[in-house]
């Protein structure tokens, strides 16, 4: 018996020898084929892995000890704040990552008080509300007058922070106050939801409140009927509220803000279209343009589609955002304030790394940031594609919230129609691509980082605006009106327009798009750069504004729900 007990002992000790010889080889062999499961230490680039000839880089560096904590390093799998793809063609000598951003999760205004917030750097924001302001007096007297509810349910898509959000709330307020008295009616409450993103500075803008309230108390004194304000957290391109719940809508400079990067913006081989620059710019082909127009139709579609479901039967929305001219109208001397800031991007890259450009060819967007004039038609295609999709289901989902009746009132930034631009003109995203293509040159920019990014972000012709309401079809257009408002506008004291000197004009510019546009650039390019890739972005202003007027263009749209 204890010969036999031995004999298994012997034996079983024997295949557990083998079987951890046979684990430490196979593991030997397979880190020596492939590296894929080799996790850099806390702070190194991640490099993933994919096959033999294409890798990835993760953005964070917070790694745990088996892989990264927040992702999933598949092929195809989620990163955090970026999809990673396989982009590269086997055999290519380059290697191109194609990173689209998730926005939601990343975009915000600059929160806080501080020199270089949106709440001190939104100005021309105001400038256009106010501009803005006589059809949405007349959007909210019309509504009020239809039935003279006792609540009114407001509610303010992509709201931000700051003194802007206040002031829209009392104008609404001021103009009800007027009417009432006019036709001898008691004053209605209000029911305000502000909605936006949930990286936005809620926190701030509740602070205001209880000053806003005991203003508004002590001017009103007996009239003053409670107003009830509440945040919203979420992406305006889907639901957010009940059926037929909101009897007003409104959007003031939030629309031009694409749900995600438009897809397209790579050819078959996986090259960037839009190389080099960050947004539409002149040298980008068109298919840039016509990828940012095809995102534009589709955002602005579902927005739509989301609002006729909300708003109430009759309800009203007022939209104000930034357009832009037909693009055929456009200077070649002119750049969209985007353009100078790819320009200032691209001043920040000096050598040209080895193995970064395709054997097949230049990218045909070198350069470019968005769309710009030298865009493929593939590029504007995929955001216009996107935009169609994002307002039809904001639309949708308004739709859905808002009592029948109920009135919508947007304002955004478009464009000119796009036979209009000017050869000479630039938008201010072609001017901040070539400030990037500038840092490339220089070497304070990876050129790979250049050609893959491209902002989420379209500004439509009223043409296009005007074709997604009516094909979602929950919306009577009321009032649709278009006007201009210069880049280096600003507001004094009391509430006067004037111009800045020209000192002033490029810092200016370049702080009013730093504070929208620094959180999604700095995820990307780093942090590092900011400060320096603003103060060659407001150089590049400063020059343009020298030689010619940058503008924007700006669309207001009332609507009632059908």
């Amino acid at each position: 018996m204890a010969i036999s007990s031995f004999s298994f002992r012997a034996l079983f000790g024997g295949l557990a020898v083998f079987a951890l010889f046979f684990a430490i080889l196979s593991l030997a062999l397979v880190e020596a084929e492939s590296p894929t499961t080799r996790v850099p230490p806390i702070g190194e680039p991640c490099h993933v892995y994919l096959s033999k000839t294409w890798h990835g880089r993760c953005v964070n560096t917070d790694h745990c000890n088996d892989h990264c904590k927040k992702r999933e390093h598949k092929d195809g799998g989620q990163c955090r704040a970026f999809r990673h793809t396989r982009p590269q063609r086997e055999g290519a000598k380059g290697i191109h990552t194609d990173w689209n951003m998730e926005v939601d999760q990343i975009l915000c205004m600059k929160g806080g008080n501080g020199e270089t917030s949106y709440a001190n750097n939104s100005l021309i924001q105001k400038e256009v509300m106010l501009k803005a302001k006589p059809i949405l007096d007349e959007s909210i007297t019309e509504l009020y007058l239809s039935s003279f509810p006792e609540c009114l349910r407001l509610a303010d898509f992509g709201c931000s922070s700051g003194p802007n959000v206040l002031l829209l709330v009392r104008e609404i307020m001021d103009t009800i106050h007027t009417t009432c008295q006019r036709f001898n009616r008691k004053e209605p409450m209000f029911q305000v939801f502000l909605n936006d993103l949930p990286g936005n500075d809620f926190n701030t803008l509740f602070r205001s409140l209880p000053s806003f309230y005991e203003k508004l108390k002590n001017e009103k004194g007996s009239n003053f009927e409670p107003c009830f304000m509440a945040g919203v957290p979420g992406t305006f391109y889907g639901r957010l509220f009940p059926n037929h719940f909101l009897d007003f809508v409104h959007s003031c400079y939030s629309l031009q803000w694409r749900s995600q990067v438009p897809e397209g913006l790579v050819d078959e081989s996986g090259i960037p279209l839009n190389k080099g620059n960050i947004h539409i710019a002149k040298t980008s082909p068109y298919g840039v343009l016509k990828a940012y127009l095809d995102i534009f139709e589709k955002d602005f579609t579902l927005f739509l589609r989301s609002r006729s479901q909300e708003m109430a039967i009759g309800g009203y929305m007022v939209l104000t955002m930034i357009g832009s001219e037909e693009k055929t109208k456009s200077s070649s001397k002119s750049c969209t304030i985007w353009e100078l800031l790819g320009i200032t991007l691209n001043d920040m890259v000096l050598e040209v790394p080895e193995g970064l450009v395709d054997e097949s060819g230049i990218p045909l967007n070198k350069g470019n940031i968005h769309i710009a004039k030298t865009s493929p038609y593939g590029v504007l295609k995929a955001y216009l594609d996107i935009f169609e999709k994002d307002f039809t289901l904001f639309l949708r989902s308004r739709s859905q919230e808002m009592a029948i009746g109920g009135y919508m009132v947007l304002t955004m930034i478009g464009s000119e129609e796009k036979t209009k631009s000017s050869s000479k003109s630039c938008t201010i995203w072609e001017l901040l691509g070539i400030t990037l293509n500038d840092m490339v040159l220089e070497g304070k920019v990876e050129e790979a980082k250049l050609d893959c990014f491209n902002l989420p972000y379209y500004t439509p012709t009223a043409e296009e605006v005007g074709a997604v309401i009516r094909t979602e079809g929950s919306f009577n257009i009321k009032r649709f009106a278009t006007f201009e408002v210069d880049w280096d506008s600003k507001m004094d004291e009391n509430e006067g327009i004037f111009r800045l000197e020209k000192p002033a004009r490029g810092k200016y510019v370049a702080m009013s798009i730093r504070v929208v546009a620094e959180s999604v650039l700095a995820s990307h390019f780093g942090e590092e750069i900011m400060d320096e890739l603003f103060e060659r972005f407001s150089k590049k202003i400063e020059e343009y504004l020298e030689a010619e007027k940058g503008k924007y263009t700006n669309i207001v749209i009332s609507m009632t729900k059908r």
